[in-house]
């Protein structure tokens, strides 16, 4: 307990040295470090090995917190973004631990002088000390790398304990996974709770705004994006005999913004995935190589930033060791007014299918 009060200690007296902020500055550095505590999930059959794994880790946090008054028209809540740098011990020898570095956003909504409520994104990628080894860690299905992508949400309340220091509790789900680059990858999930201390230089008290006028979804009119998907070569997938040489795929989005953060999505894909199958796999286990599917979705604008999910379904025949449904989720970025370039991870219920890159341009 010594050791964990010295680190508190360490972490808020370190930015007392910062130049101080005028209480009413739009934006101030904040200095966070929070403790976690869960639990690793055993999602499926392949990872019940690590069922009873209990986590725990220590985060830092360097970030920007906006209150100013354009920003708070545009989402209602006053948004903190910045870096976090994580260390996490995943609770057993077959999953070793985990160097996290990822970026975030942070809406926090006022209740009062002294409470409020925060949700969170965040996306990054780790590094994990002890991934799936054939001869020295043969049971590990989680993950198969030591450098893989990471995400999170999380969502809890906040306390002003004084003026320049919070109290924060959170619960978190967090995942990393390769987006099946490279077999084994079942993928990981823990669940935390965590307590977060924040320190702002300046002040913590956040100013009242009036309500901005409702969004008026109905004058907005909706939008039509093209767009082309790839994905490289990817490894032998030993339950499935074969190996993705690519994917190439073309994709046609309309949407429609319903508020001032929100959009919702349809639309349509065609792509062509070529496999190597091995030669002890069932004939025609990869045909055809030509899909077609429909989706609907939702998108978080976050104003360069865009943050989707969709959901389709397949309207051609289909690979076999495909499901009817999958889920897909994405970010992008708006290059400028037309332009967008970022990448998705598709998925079947549990097991992801591919992660790939791709380039969007509005046509209206």
């Amino acid at each position: 307990m010594r050791h964990w009060l010295q680190a508190i200690s360490l972490c808020l007296c370190f930015p007392a040295a910062a130049q101080k902020l005028p209480a009413t500055a739009p934006r101030q550095n904040v200095y966070g470090i929070s403790f976690h505590n869960g639990k690793v999930m055993a999602h499926n059959n392949t990872v019940q090995n690590v069922r009873q794994a209990k986590s725990w880790g220590i985060s830092f946090d360097l970030s920007k917190q906006l209150t100013d008054s354009v920003s708070y028209s545009f989402c209602r809540a006053y948004v903190r973004k910045g870096f976090s740098f994580s260390f996490f011990d995943l609770g057993t020898p077959i999953l070793g631990t985990g160097f996290i570095s990822s970026y975030f956003l942070e809406p926090v909504y006022r209740i009062g002088n002294k409470l409020q409520f925060q949700f969170r994104g965040e996306a990054g990628a780790g590094y994990f000390s002890n991934p799936y080894d054939s001869i020295k860690n043969p049971t590990n299905n989680n993950y198969s790398q030591h450098i893989t992508p990471y995400l999170t949400v999380s969502a809890g309340f906040g306390f002003r304990i004084t003026h320049n220091l919070s109290l924060e509790g959170n619960a978190s789900l967090h995942h990393m996974s390769n987006g099946n680059y490279r077999e084994p990858n079942a993928g990981l999930n823990w669940g935390t709770f965590s307590a977060t201390f924040l320190y702002y230089p300046g002040y913590n008290l956040f100013p009242r705004y009036n309500k901005p006028p409702r969004y008026k979804w109905s004058e907005k009119k909706a939008g039509l994006d093209l767009g082309l998907m790839y994905v490289p070569k990817q490894g032998y997938h030993r339950k499935w005999n074969n190996t993705r040489n690519f994917m190439i795929g073309l994709f046609v989005t309309g949407s429609k913004k319903i508020s001032r953060m929100s959009a919702v999505t349809a639309g349509a894909e065609i792509s062509c995935n070529k496999f190597v199958d091995a030669p002890t796999a069932a004939a025609g286990n990869s045909k055809p190589g030509v899909v077609g599917s429909l989706q609907v979705g939702h998108e978080f604008l976050l104003n360069k930033i865009i943050f989707s999910q969709q959901a389709g379904i397949y309207i051609t025949h289909y690979p076999s060791f495909y499901k009817c449904i999958y889920h897909r989720w994405g970010l992008r970025y708006r290059v400028n007014s037309r332009l967008y370039a970022g990448f998705n991870m598709k998925a079947h219920k549990y097991t992801a299918d591919f992660i790939d890159l791709r380039i969007q341009y509005k046509l209206f």
